[in-house]
């Protein structure tokens, strides 16, 4: 179904709880915060695991940003290593090569995970297990200024964080992912660019967007959320991307493809279709499942803005209501 295409992009949380009635016909800008929450401190530290029989694969890294915090999540398969960061001084140098390896930024915090490998040596031939890039750049609102990999070298993974100056920063556990954050000394405005549109997306200070260089402002909830890559888990609110084809093919195909409603509206004074969609199968989700869909005609292609599935219910209603707000929060770049 065509629909898969776009809710769920390269792969594959809940919405606001606002009500979910007729969609925004204006934009408006993002709301802002009074003041950032302390936490964290500029100390060195680190955790020890279990060792596993094995090493641990690493699977992804994200970069996600609010007003306040910026995150840069690590997901493992097959447990989950110890690890040891803190703020290094001097020059940043490859493992095992030794080679200078400059990273952005005055400050940087070295994360380095014991007992891991992004690289499965297990089976042969090898497979790589983390396939994303080893050099990230997140836009803003991230205050990050690079994200590299220092060395994937005899069971040690190195990456170095630039910041701007040294930042209290915390590690915590969630699950399968390791997550480094970081704690922002003032608010920040909260959009980004989304790429291919000319069009720029606002989100509310207090929700997250993915800003990991392979899915860079394409997905948004109010809390931290996991991108497990090659996969169509969907694990966040609403999904933004622009369509390979025009507004008019992606409703009708949609249209096709399951039961909806529709009504036309302008976003970011574009005209824009809005589709509640409620699927019939088979396909992606199961028969009754809901979600609304805007989209934008940006000519010759179009902008869409999906709200995360789900049956029909409260639910559904928090997504549909989270894509409500994403959706009067675009401007034109």
């Amino acid at each position: 179904m065509f629909i898969t295409a776009i809710v769920v992009g390269a792969l594959a949380g809940c919405g606001a709880a606002t009500p979910s009635g007729s969609p925004p016909t204006t934009t408006a800008p993002p709301t802002t915060v009074a003041g950032c929450p302390r936490f964290g401190s500029t100390t060195a530290s680190g955790q020890p695991a279990v060792r596993p029989s094995g090493l641990v694969l690493l699977r992804n890294v994200q970069i996600q940003a609010s007003a306040c915090v910026d995150e840069v999540s690590f997901l493992f398969w097959k447990g989950t290593p110890s690890w040891s960061t803190g703020y290094q001084d001097g020059a940043l140098t490859l493992d095992p090569s030794g080679q200078p390896a400059p990273v952005p930024g005055t400050a940087h915090l070295v994360i380095r995970f014991q007992h891991a490998s992004g690289t499965d040596l297990s089976v042969s031939p090898t497979q790589q297990a983390y396939d994303g890039p080893t050099e990230m750049t997140p836009g803003a609102p991230s205050a990050l200024a690079g994200l590299r990999r220092l060395g994937d070298f005899e069971g040690v993974v190195t990456w170095a964080l630039g910041l701007p100056e040294r930042r209290p920063f915390e590690v915590v556990t969630r699950g399968d992912h390791i997550v480094v954050r970081v704690g922002a000394a003032t608010p920040r405005a909260t959009s980004c660019d989304a790429s291919g549109s000319g069009l720029r997306v606002g989100y509310p200070t207090d929700w997250y967007a993915e800003l990991s260089t392979r899915w860079a402002c394409r997905y948004f909830d109010p809390a931290p959320f996991v991108v497990y890559p090659a996969t169509d888990a969907t694990d966040w609110a609403v999904t933004v991307a622009t369509a390979e084809a025009p507004a008019a093919s992606v409703v009708s195909r949609t249209t096709a493809g399951a039961t909806t409603r529709s009504h036309q509206t302008r976003v970011a004074g574009l005209a824009t279709t809005v589709l509640d969609v409620t699927t019939t199968g088979p396909g992606l989700y199961p028969p009754g499942w809901v979600f609304r869909m805007y989209v934008v005609d940006t000519i010759p292609t179009a902008f869409v803005i999906t709200s995360r599935a789900a049956p029909a219910g409260a639910q559904a209603d928090r997504y549909r209501a989270a894509a409500d707000r994403i959706a009067g929060l675009v401007t034109r770049r």
